[in-house]
C-alpha cells in the first residue's frame, strides 16, 4: 500500500462514521414491538371471539395488541439502559484517577479534545498484562468506560499508549463501541423478549473481525500515525494480553484477546481465573489476531 493511498484510506475512515451502529438498539425495540403485538393481537382476538363474538374479538385484539407494544417497549428499553453495566460489573476493575496515572489522563484528555468525544470513566485491574476495554451505554446516558490493565498503564510508552487509547476513542465516536456493548449483553443475557432474528442482526454486525479492522484504522486517522499502535500490537504480542477478570462473552469488547494472544499465555489460564479459551462469537466467527491487524497496519 503506498504513502497516498494510505493516506486516502485514513482520511476517508476519519470522516465517515460507522453507520448503523446507532440504529442497533431500535431495530431491537420494533422486532421486539412486531413480535409481541402480533401475539397480544391473536390472544386478545380469540378471548375475545370466545366471551363476546365478533365484537369481543375486534376489541381484544386491539386491547391487548396494544398492550403488547406497550410491554415490549418496556422491557427493551429497560434492557438496552441495563447493558452497560451488566458488561462492566464482572470486570471486577477499581476506579482510576488522574493522580494514579498521570500520563494516561493526560493523553486521554489531549485525544477526546481531537476525536470529539467525552472523556470515558476510567478503571483498572491489577493484571500486569497489557490490554484495554471499552464500553458506552447504547441509551445515551451514562459516560462511556475504559478498563485498562496495570500493565498498560505501567508498560507502555507513551506513543503506543496514545496508539491503543485512539483505538477505543474510534470506537466510541463511530458509534461501534455502544453497538458492541449492546451485542455483548445480547450474547449473556439471550432475553425472551426479544426474536432471535434481531438479536442476531445486532451481533452480527457489531461483533465482526471487520469492524475491528475498521476500528484499528479510525484510530490511526485520530493520531495520524500508524507505528505508534503497530509498536503498542507488537508490545502485547511479546508480554501478555491476558485478564483475570475477563469473560467470554466480552471478548470483542478489549482491544486484544484476553484469553491471550502471546507465546506468554500459552496455557491455562490462572487458578482462580473467569477468562476462557475466548475469541469465538455464537455463530463460529472469530476476532482477528493481533499478528493480523500488525501486519496490516505496517501496510499503511
Amino acid at each position: 500500500m503506498n504513502s497516498a493511498s494510505s493516506t486516502s484510506s485514513i482520511s476517508s475512515a476519519s470522516s465517515t462514521p460507522a453507520t448503523g451502529w446507532a440504529t442497533q438498539d431500535a431495530d431491537l425495540r420494533r422486532g421486539a414491538t412486531i413480535l409481541w403485538t402480533a401475539v397480544g393481537a391473536v390472544v386478545g382476538a380469540v378471548v375475545g371471539f370466545v366471551s363476546a363474538s365478533v365484537v369481543g374479538l375486534v376489541i381484544g385484539a386491539i386491547v391487548l395488541g396494544a398492550g403488547g407494544a406497550v410491554g415490549a417497549v418496556s422491557l427493551v428499553r429497560r434492557f438496552v439502559d441495563s447493558a452497560l453495566s451488566s458488561v462492566v460489573a464482572g470486570i471486577g476493575a477499581r476506579e482510576l484517577d488522574a493522580d494514579d496515572a498521570p500520563r494516561l489522563f493526560n493523553l486521554l484528555q489531549g485525544l477526546c479534545a481531537t476525536a470529539g468525544v467525552s472523556v470515558p470513566r476510567v478503571s483498572v485491574t491489577d493484571d500486569a498484562s497489557i490490554n484495554v476495554f471499552v464500553a458506552a451505554d447504547p441509551s445515551g446516558d451514562a459516560r462511556a468506560e475504559v478498563v485498562v490493565t496495570r500493565g498498560f498503564v505501567d508498560a507502555l510508552e507513551r506513543i503506543e499508549m496514545e496508539g491503543a487509547v485512539a483505538v477505543c476513542l474510534a470506537r466510541l465516536r463511530s458509534g461501534l463501541a455502544e453497538a458492541q456493548t449492546l451485542a455483548v449483553a445480547l450474547v449473556a443475557g439471550e432475553p425472551w423478549f426479544i426474536p432471535g432474528p434481531a438479536r442476531r442482526r445486532v451481533i452480527a454486525a457489531a461483533l465482526s473481525g471487520q469492524a475491528i479492522f475498521d476500528a484499528d484504522v479510525k484510530g490511526v486517522a485520530i493520531t495520524r500515525y500508524p507505528p505508534g499502535l503497530a509498536a503498542a500490537f507488537q508490545r502485547m504480542i511479546d508480554t501478555s494480553t491476558r485478564v483475570s477478570g475477563a469473560v467470554v462473552d466480552g471478548n470483542f469488547l478489549w482491544l486484544a484477546d484476553p484469553a491471550g494472544e502471546s507465546g506468554n499465555d500459552a496455557g491455562a489460564a490462572p487458578a482462580g481465573s473467569r477468562v476462557e479459551a475466548s475469541g469465538v462469537r455464537p455463530n463460529g466467527d472469530e476476532r482477528p489476531p493481533l499478528a493480523e491487524r500488525l501486519a496490516l497496519l505496517r501496510e499503511i
